[in-house]
């Protein structure tokens, strides 16, 4: 028999696990996602719990609750980190930890470990305790909460080792586990209570699960932390899993009571054996651990960057585009040591040896094929048309990577970006006030500028979301703010001191005749085909995620110089890739001549981009 409720709508709540993979839902199901709490909201789920639990004194608990919740958050987001308190649960738990009198930790595994202990003395009743006998049968978990602490450790790490799938199990299957420890009628008191009351794990429909997946993976990551060596060994072979990432930099944060295992852990971590993929996600995992510390010491934090620097820098290892650009953004929130922050964060350091032309790369004298010959494979029409040699006859420098954002926030930080400096050109001056937009007849064009007004002209598009990422390469910048940083920085590396300390190894001065600006199309490509006719800046090799950050394998920018195996033999980086290289030249019909007015910086025209994106096909 079936019963129908017409015109009732019925509300489904799941975890985001349920919509994926092969869930498949009517036309008539509409799916929507709980979004994070946002400042105003958590400042006023505080307050009603402050009511709830401090009625003689709410604002004063509420804002030392909303401020520490603030620290906690503000802390995690300086790392490039999501905010660790950005949910009812979380807010509620916060609270909890609070209102037991308990000082609230600032890092994340110190914070759950409170959260963990206020819920089980919340719902733990001593035997002996005076009260209601139905009430202390009904909360006997079979244990005190410091027992029941353990065997919900040794239940969450069981689970977790079981995959995602294992995220709810039946009640045979948390029999099994705790049956190994438990006796029986101290299993049944405890299975009893979960199924009656419930709390830090309970029963759903016919399984059983934690109340939330964040509980399960810090338990189980305290369960490998009281193992010792003996329990984190075992993970080596899930070190590059998205599924254990979170318990893998729980077991550093909980191992911070003890500092010899927690640096055995870190170091073991680091250096792990097996290919590249394991050792390349072992460093970024203890990098990103690193992180994770409210007050990290600087030289550990140096360590820990010297490492992922030496095997992101080893072309011969192999990982995945996504590995890679993950372990860069680590890099780039320890402190890239590449790169110097006395000195414009221009490149200090190369495989381990000092950068003493601050990554400019000689490119000498002499010919080289530029454009395409009829019938070359994957060849536009606009690459034909010049002669089979071209020569450039003096000798250049070119930078060793992308200009970075760190590298770009000097710029601005130094206040030399203003409309009205030296740097900018004319017609650049014209763009930032809005003067020039109205000649723009391109629609694309006059779209593009229409999402960045005047206004935004200040600093790059897209600058909140990147200014984050200190070593990936800028993006979002006009050719006219490219210009513009070229000039300014001519200025800075003239205006420096010869023989003075302040920057050993560097250029005094810049050599006579030259100066830094963008290079020509022709300069751009002499140097990525190394003065032959290569395909790619790397040889004619066909390409794989090792060489290039191309066709969406990572799906943004990554740090600069993450991929070696695609670099040219000078030594030359992200040529490939990445982002999109302005050069000085118009974009005009081959063959390139020099001559005609192409790299004139005050001419009018569409300017030259060569070696694509993250987003471009190979």
């Amino acid at each position: 028999m079936q019963t129908v409720y017409p015109g009732n709508r019925v509300i489904v709540t799941a975890r985001e696990a349920g919509y994926t993979d092969e869930a498949v839902f009517s036309d008539r199901f509409t799916r929507l996602d709980v979004q994070d709490l946002d400042a105003t909201q958590i400042a006023t789920l505080v307050e009603n719990w402050c009511r709830r639990l401090y009625p003689a004194n709410v604002a004063a608990n509420r804002d030392a609750l909303v401020d520490a919740i603030r620290y906690i958050n503000d802390l995690r987001r300086e790392r490039d980190l999501p905010p660790l308190i950005n949910t009812p649960l979380m807010t509620t738990m916060v609270v909890s930890v609070q209102w037991g009198d308990t000082e609230l930790p600032r890092e994340r595994a110190r914070l759950y470990e409170a959260c963990v202990k206020a819920i089980l003395q919340a719902q733990y009743v001593p035997d002996d305790a005076p009260g209601d006998p139905a009430r202390e049968r009904l909360v006997n978990w079979g244990g005190r909460w410091e027992e029941q602490r353990g065997w919900l450790s040794r239940l969450a790490l069981a689970m977790h080792e079981g995959g995602r799938a294992s995220a709810a199990v039946r009640e045979e299957r948390v029999a099994a586990i705790l049956g190994e420890v438990l006796a029986p009628e101290t299993l049944n008191a405890f299975v009893r209570a979960v199924r009656d009351r419930g709390g830090l794990f309970e029963e759903r429909g016919e399984f059983f699960q934690f109340l939330h997946l964040t509980f399960q993976e810090f338990l189980a990551a305290r369960g490998l932390a009281k193992q010792r060596q003996a329990g984190w060994c075992t993970l080596a072979g899930h070190v590059a899993e998205g599924w254990w990432r979170e318990v893998l930099l729980l077991v550093y944060g909980y191992l911070q009571a003890d500092e010899g295992p927690a640096t055995e852990y870190l170091e073991w971590l680091a250096h792990l054996d097996g290919d590249g993929r394991a050792r390349l996600a072992g460093a970024e995992l203890a990098g990103a651990a690193v992180l994770e510390l409210e007050r990290p010491d600087p030289a550990l934090r140096r360590r820990q960057a010297d490492r992922l620097v030496e095997l992101l820098e080893d072309e011969t290892l192999s990982a995945p585009a996504s590995l890679r650009a993950t372990a860069g953004d680590v890099l780039g929130q320890l402190g890239d040591p590449r790169f110097d922050p006395d000195f414009y964060f221009l490149p200090c350091r190369y495989r381990g040896q000092p950068e003493p032309r601050r990554g400019f790369i000689e490119i000498p004298p002499g010919p080289f094929a530029m454009g395409s010959r009829r019938g070359d494979k994957d060849a536009d029409d606009d690459e034909f048309g010049n002669p089979t040699q071209l020569t450039i006859p003096y000798r250049y420098w070119i930078g060793r990577y992308p200009v970075t954002v760190a590298q770009y926030a000097a710029f601005l930080t130094a206040g030399d970006a203003a409309a009205d400096a030296a740097w900018w050109t004319a017609t650049g001056r014209r763009w930032r006030r809005g003067e020039w937009d109205s000649q723009v007849t391109d629609d694309w064009l006059k779209k593009w500028l229409k999402e960045r007004p005047p206004d935004q002209r200040s600093e790059p598009k897209w600058w909140s979301e990147q200014s984050s990422y200190p070593n990936r390469p800028v993006m979002g910048v006009s050719w006219f703010e490219a210009v513009a940083y070229c000039r300014w920085l001519d200025a800075q590396l003239r205006g420096h001191v010869p023989g003075t300390s302040e920057v050993p190894g560097t250029w005094a001065v810049i050599p006579p005749g030259y100066c830094v600006r963008l290079p020509t199309e022709a300069e751009w490509e002499k140097a990525a085909r190394a003065g032959d006719a290569r395909r790619f800046p790397w040889g004619d090799a066909a390409w794989n995620e090792n060489r290039a950050n191309i066709e969406q394998k990572v799906g943004r920018a990554s740090a600069v110089g993450g991929f070696p195996a695609g670099a040219t033999p000078s030594g030359l980086h992200d040529l490939s890739g990445n982002v999109w290289k302005w050069s000085a030249s118009l974009y005009r019909p081959y063959p390139y001549r020099p001559e005609d007015g192409r790299n004139v910086s005050e001419a009018e025209g569409s300017r030259v981009v060569r070696g694509g994106s993250w987003a471009s096909n190979r």
